[in-house]
């Protein structure tokens, strides 16, 4: 879905977070942003590289729910039962005040 050709005054102001890796300083801010900006008013972003990336992330971010477990255990038991499942072996050894939770919480 492309944004077109539009002027700055024809553009619709929608709030955007741009994360910026390996710039910094002056040179971001006097620069790069403002050209950014102009790309994006005047419909040369990629839109619909956006788009299809959010298609794609959505889903990911919406599959199954937080699991609740106890402080002090090894985590939910669905995922301990992940790691164990195949025929694989998991070990985690405890020292000291642990040993006595890890013997509780070990399969």
């Amino acid at each position: 879905m492309a944004i077109g050709r539009r002027t700055a005054v024809q553009a619709e102001i929608i709030p955007t977070t741009i994360v910026i890796f390996g710039a910094s300083g002056d040179l971001t801010r006097r620069k790069l942003v403002p050209a950014l900006h102009s790309l994006a008013c005047e419909g040369l972003a990629r839109a619909d590289d956006i788009e299809l990336s959010w298609k794609l992330i959505d889903p990911l971010t919406e599959v199954g729910s937080p699991s609740p477990y106890e402080v002090g255990s090894w985590g939910p038991t669905e995922a301990v039962e992940g790691f164990l499942g195949a025929g694989r072996q998991w070990y985690q050894g405890c020292c000291g005040a642990d040993r006595e939770i890890g013997a509780e919480n070990a399969r």
